[in-house]
């Protein structure tokens, strides 16, 4: 009986261990699957809605809405949207929407 409390308590610790490491690797994978890079965002001259959305955290939805609504510097082309890196950080530090 004294063997399984420890077969047990092996199992438990082995567990942990193994959801841990799951944990490390896909936070790890979400940052690497979302291929932002702050300097790269700053090296382009103009960005698309899903670099702005990774950048400021907005999701995609949120900011189309704040688009049609000119609360967040855009361009259109052609029935393209278009933002420029530096016009969003001055946005951001101008404070609230």
């Amino acid at each position: 009986m004294g063997s399984d409390v420890g077969r047990s308590q092996n199992t438990t610790e082995t567990a942990t261990k193994a959801t841990e490491k799951d944990i490390e690797f896909k936070s790890e994978k979400s940052l690497g699957d979302s291929g932002f890079n702050p300097q790269k965002f700053f090296e382009k001259r103009i960005c698309t809605i899903k670099d702005v959305s990774l950048f400021t955290g907005y999701s995609i939805g949120t900011l189309y809405n704040l688009t049609s609504q000119d609360l967040i510097p855009h361009r259109k082309k052609r029935g393209r949207l278009f933002f420029v890196p530096t016009e969003i950080l001055n946005w951001i530090d101008e404070g609230d929407i």
